[in-house]
């Protein structure tokens, strides 16, 4: 098996493993990208779609647009007609990052694209990319039109009998007629995304349209009929093991039945809602672990590589000098042998009298070569004290953290994190608190987070706070730095100090 055929490997494995087994799948991407450097450019193109699509399951979108963009830059010199669902996965991770001015003019290039497309199977899917646009639409609270959009996408889905494409297409539909208070024609368009996911027999879709269809009766307090379809998708979600959806349903008859003081049942519900977020908790720690590993080797990898450069560069520079010595040398000798042939008529007195000082001429030019030898000397050992000290702080943070990890610690001690993003960020806090004096320490804390770009899940999981105790702490921080009205980006406010 030769190195493309190896990386193949690891891509369908990662491609099989990336909603089931997030961990093996960062490790079938590790694997796979040590072999970068010896694959074709088509391999290569795969790797890094592969590579970003895992990534961006796993919500670490800055490492998934690294990838898109590499993949991007490579198809663009392989086939430059290839490029329209590159741009549409680039506009995904734009809109993740809450950038919907460039998801919005990726998404354009993407669809712009598939309009000008011969292939009928890339047009046939034309409706994806203007689903995310419709998105975009819902986002800025143009809900008739993004409406419009996915009406537009269903009656695509239906001339192509893309029954997965109608799917989604009718439950967008359903999910815009609920925020337009049309809820017969929500319902109506559920029932419609259900039938097509029976005929398909897909169980994920069939299971979530019914929470969806159970979350409309509840939001209508028809909660007989909310019952019946939560515990019917329940039922679904645990049979096939759909965790996320199986913790929504429990959540949501642990909350009906808690209402109606049927604690009995409420209690029921809520067991296994906490068992599936412990065991979630358990399975986003274990991709945490593979995440720093991941990015540590990363890191350890392109340092090495600036090692290397470091020492040849430094070995051109030697080279350099020796070479400008020999030639300093050489045009002395040869201008002292001219000389002699000038000076032969001249009495020996005035020959050795200009001999010496030649010599003397001579002696400096080799005690200034030594100087300089000496120099480069102590610039190697200063060089070599340097890259033993590059790495130390980082590698006793990763190490720490990941020992914080293994050791099934779920968040990071207060003392510990401040210290890493002191050493990291001296002078943020100090820079923060003379604009905003009046910020409390968990306020710094959380400031300090979302410097690092940080998401909920991650701040939730860090600080065994729920991710709504996030988020209402986020509108308070908001309001507190005067940024209530703003448009800006509290990521980018932050970035500043």
């Amino acid at each position: 098996m030769n190195n493309d055929d190896s990386v193949r490997f690891l891509l369908n494995e990662a491609n099989q493993n990336k909603q089931t087994n997030a961990v093996l799948a960062l490790k079938n991407i590790e694997k796979a990208l040590s072999f970068k450097d010896k694959i074709a450019n088509k391999t290569l193109v795969d790797l890094y779609q592969t590579a970003g699509n895992v990534f961006f399951n796993q919500g670490e979108y800055l490492i998934a647009l690294k990838y898109f963009k590499e993949q991007l830059l490579i198809q663009e010199q392989l086939n430059p007609n290839a490029l329209n669902w590159i741009n549409n996965d680039i506009g995904k991770v734009y809109f993740r990052l809450g950038d919907t001015t460039h998801a919005k003019l990726y998404y354009k290039k993407a669809l712009d694209g598939l309009k000008e497309s011969k292939d009928t199977k890339d047009k046939a899917k034309i409706y994806k990319v203007y689903n995310n646009l419709a998105v975009l639409e819902e986002l800025k609270g143009n809900t008739e039109n993004a409406l419009t959009i996915y009406e537009g996408c269903r009656a695509i889905c239906l001339e192509n009998d893309d029954y997965t494409g109608l799917i989604m297409a009718y439950q967008n539909i359903a999910i815009a007629n609920v925020k337009l208070k049309k809820y017969d024609s929500a319902f109506l368009n559920f029932y419609n995304a259900g039938s097509f996911a029976k005929t398909i027999n897909s169980k994920i879709d069939i299971s979530t349209i019914d929470f969806n269809i159970g979350d409309l009766h509840y939001y209508l307090n028809n909660l007989d009929s909310a019952v019946f379809y939560f515990e019917r998708s329940l039922k679904l979600a645990q049979e096939q093991k759909f965790s996320m959806i199986e913790l929504a349903n429990a959540e949501a008859l642990s909350k009906i039945f808690q209402a109606n003081k049927n604690y009995q049942k409420a209690n029921y519900y809520l067991i296994i809602a906490k068992g599936l977020i412990e065991n979630n908790l358990k399975s986003q720690d274990s991709v945490k672990i593979n995440l720093v590993e991941f990015s540590y080797n990363q890191k350890l990898a392109e340092q090495q590589q600036i090692s290397k450069d470091r020492k040849r560069n430094v070995i051109y520079l030697i080279l350099g000098i020796v070479v400008l010595a020999v030639a300093i040398i050489i045009i002395l000798v040869i201008r002292i042998l001219r000389d002699k042939l000038k000076l032969k008529a001249l009495t020996i007195e005035e020959l050795n009298t200009d001999i010496e000082k030649k010599n003397f001429e001579l002696t400096g030019k080799s005690l200034e070569l030594l100087h300089n030898q000496e120099i480069i000397a102590e610039t190697k050992k200063e060089l070599t004290n340097l890259q033993e000290f590059t790495n130390p702080t980082t590698k006793e943070a990763l190490s720490k953290i990941k020992n914080d990890l293994e050791s099934d610690t779920l968040g990071i001690p207060k003392e510990e994190f401040e210290k890493i993003f002191i050493e990291t960020h001296s002078r943020f806090y100090k820079n923060l608190l003379q604009k905003h004096p009046k910020l409390t320490k968990n306020e710094l804390r959380l400031c300090a987070f979302l410097r690092m770009n940080l998401s909920t899940k991650e701040i939730s999981a860090i600080t065994k706070q729920s991710q709504n105790s996030i988020i209402i702490a986020w509108y308070r921080l908001r309001k507190k730095i005067n940024m209530e009205d703003s448009n800006q980006n509290i990521n980018s406010y932050l970035a500043q100090f």
